[in-house]
């Protein structure tokens, strides 16, 4: 099992339990004690988990962000399914606003497959993705680069997203509920999603089913401020419900 593939499997199992020993995880994961603690190691470094002696217990969710790199890789057939039914609300000609997230970056690759989309992005994977791309003019905000989400952010980063319009924009969130409405766990991510929502005629919601139900501090839209959904899996009934009422179309 290759190195990434393992941190991985170490942070779903640890999501599970409230703590895990290194001779748990080594028998789990068939790998080396040793092999074990420098993944470790590497996953406290990134700021993902927290070290005890001979184990590890997670953070909570509320308490970090993930680096886009462990993001990327966390649900990837979710976001190829999101991808490839997003791809199917483009067309050529249109402008689209896309945001730093997994998610997107699944979305750009499919992007790839059309000509003549112009798209501006704070996601920096996301520019460099579409950049090469014939028929597809990008765009990237400026603002300050978030090193652990490859990403630029802030008042700058809001500004520039104001001068320009988009027919679409992809945004999506760390949770959805019916309580809460759409939520971010960082301030400048609700920031630069509420001014890509602001300067589009549609904002579309990219939400795999771990999202459902889950709230964070910062709220950055309400339902009725979206046009659609796309997800892999149908949405609880509460938010099913939501989205009846306020005419939010949900794509899965």
């Amino acid at each position: 099992m290759e190195s990434h593939t393992r941190s991985q499997e170490i942070l779903k199992l640890l999501k599970e339990k409230t703590y895990c020993s290194v001779e748990e995880l080594s028998h789990i994961l068939y790998a080396s004690e040793a092999t074990i603690r420098r993944d470790l190691k590497k996953l406290q470094t990134d700021g993902l988990i927290h070290r005890t002696r001979g184990g590890a217990y997670p953070l909570q969710d509320s308490q970090l962000e993930w680096p886009v790199h462990y993001k990327i890789r966390d649900n990837p057939d979710k976001k190829e399914r999101i991808a490839d039914l997003a791809l199917k609300l483009v067309s050529p000609g249109q402008t689209l606003f896309l945001d730093s997230s997994s998610t997107s970056i699944a979305l750009a690759r499919r992007l790839t497959e059309i000509r003549g989309v112009t798209v501006l992005t704070n996601g920096l994977i996301t520019a460099c993705l579409l950049a090469p791309a014939p028929g597809i003019t990008v765009y990237t905000t400026c603002g300050k680069v978030q090193p652990q989400l490859l990403s630029l952010s802030g008042p700058n980063a809001a500004d520039f997203i104001s001068r320009h319009h988009a027919d679409l924009a992809f945004v999506s969130c760390r949770g959805l509920s019916s309580s809460s409405g759409i939520t971010d766990y960082d301030e400048d991510n609700a920031l630069i999603k509420r001014a890509y929502k602001n300067h589009a005629d549609k904002t579309v919601l990219l939400a795999d089913d771990s999202k459902f139900s889950r709230h964070f501090f910062h709220r950055t839209f309400e339902f009725s401020e979206i046009s659609s959904i796309i997800t892999n899996s149908p949405p609880p009934p509460d938010i099913a419900g939501i989205c009846s009422r306020l005419n939010v179309n949900v794509i899965f």
